[in-house]
């Protein structure tokens, strides 16, 4: 199963998406800023990030994800509108809101590339392994 961090200022938009990615067998779990996003990548593997463009921090974000050699080379998906075109460096695609879930979900298998990895047996957060697998740092 796909492992995506949704970083999404919108926490309403954001609970949709995790709903929409898991009905498509990708796990999702979604933070609401930059810096949250970067701390969180730099603890946990992940397949893609899918990163809210419309974020105060969202270019800092990127910036820090692709410096960190353990973050450099997780996809980068941009949620939002960007007319910027030197500000999509960086990013392996773009999407919209308006995306249906089937869409999306290729959409980021795109990025993503090859076949999704094995179900991980996941625990409750009582006891056993985190949720995403092995903890990595920079």
């Amino acid at each position: 199963m796909y492992r995506v961090l949704i970083a999404d200022s919108d926490s309403v938009r954001a609970c949709h998406l995790e709903a929409d990615l898991l009905d498509v067998g990708i796990k999702a779990v979604s933070v609401v800023n930059g810096e949250t996003a970067v701390a969180f990548c730099r603890e946990y593997d992940l397949d893609l990030i899918l990163l809210d463009l419309g974020m105060s921090d969202a270019r800092d974000a990127m910036r820090l994800l692709r410096e960190c050699e353990t973050t450099a080379l997780i996809p980068i998906v941009g949620l939002g509108n960007l007319d910027d075109e030197a500000g999509r460096d960086g990013l392996c695609g773009m999407v919209d809101g308006s995306l249906q879930r089937m869409d999306l979900a290729q959409s980021l298998r795109n990025c993503i590339g090859g076949e999704a990895p094995e179900k991980a047996e996941e625990q409750s957060a009582d006891g056993g392994k985190p949720l995403y697998g092995n903890p990595r740092y920079c």
